[in-house]
């Protein structure tokens, strides 16, 4: 077992994590009946993994909310070979967007161990296509052996060796999917499905919306210029070029020049960013004085397609 694991989340994460991580401990504090942050952290310190999963418990059982209390609990779970109820509490902390990618390469160690390979393939493929650990960790970490033979294990070692540019592709997975696009009174607009091609070096969507318009657009991340750059082209014969960024949050933002087959241009920019209960929220807006004033075009929330 390596730990602690989470630090080898995708550098967002780290920051995060390291600030819980190094944090102040109180020593020689024993179990209290009322267990404080402070108590729990020093039996995770020290190692004392039976005990420190009571602590956890109860924490989280008194602040749901907060996903460092979740994952310490699994993680202390895990560390005293209750796997199974390890796996239960790492599906409580991965509903933390931040904590998801580190905590699912612990939930693949914990199917590891318990024999479940493809339930741990599973969870290792999400991690790795969200950053969530350091490549070298499959090659060191025992907890994956029963894995080591499998094809698929040998895949995610190869798409884990990929250039750190491609590390930026891997921050727009939490769109790949089908979609259903809903304005916000719940009015269907459209649907789209987006998926990487090419190696997975390019991010492809295509829409249709409810009045049978649709259109297609590829993203991808331009290492020389170190910028995201997103080509739109349309039924009608329009074409954007659109450039951005994602930030530390995961938001993504582009913006740049529409112009139709008529030679009518607009500037347009849109966000996309991961919402709650695995949606993501996409709001689109258009200018047509150079960016003096804008007016929303499309407000939405993608919700995955039944199925999916």
């Amino acid at each position: 077992m390596y730990l602690p694991r989470l630090i080898y989340v995708s550098w967002v994460n780290a920051l995060v994590i390291s600030s819980i991580v190094t944090g102040a401990f109180v020593c020689g504090v024993a179990a209290h009946a009322q267990p404080t942050r402070q108590s729990a952290n020093e039996l995770w310190r020290t190692e004392r993994w039976e005990e420190a999963s009571v602590e956890y418990r109860q924490l989280a059982d008194a602040h749901p909310g907060e996903g460092t209390y979740w994952y310490r609990l699994a993680y202390s779970l895990q560390a005293s070979g209750r796997l199974d109820e390890a796996i239960e509490a790492y599906g409580r902390a991965a509903e933390f967007e931040l904590l998801r990618p580190g905590v699912l390469y612990n939930v693949a160690c914990a199917h590891a161990q318990s024999g479940r390979i493809d339930e741990a393939l599973d969870a290792l493929d999400e991690s790795a296509r969200l950053g969530g650990f350091a490549s070298n960790l499959l090659e060191i970490d025992a907890d994956l052996d029963p894995l080591r033979d499998h094809p698929r294990y040998q895949q995610i070692r190869t798409f884990t060796r990929r250039p750190p540019e491609f590390n930026q592709m891997r921050r727009l997975g939490f769109w790949f999917g089908e979609w259903d696009v809903l304005t916000d009174d719940g009015t269907r607009v459209g649907s789209s499905t987006i998926e990487a091609r090419q190696n997975e070096w390019i991010v492809h969507e295509s829409w249709a919306d409810t009045t049978g318009d649709t259109g297609e657009a590829i993203y991808y991340f331009d290492v020389r210029a170190q910028t995201w750059r997103v080509v739109w082209i349309d039924q009608s014969g329009s074409v954007a070029q659109l450039e951005g960024a994602i930030d530390r949050q995961g938001v993504a933002r582009f913006e740049g020049i529409e112009q139709t087959s008529r030679g009518v241009a607009r500037m347009v920019r849109f966000s996309l960013e991961a919402a709650e209960e695995g949606t993501v929220r996409r709001v689109i807006e258009e200018s047509f004085d150079a960016g003096e004033t804008w007016r929303p075009q499309l407000i939405a929330t993608y919700v995955r397609t039944p199925g999916e």
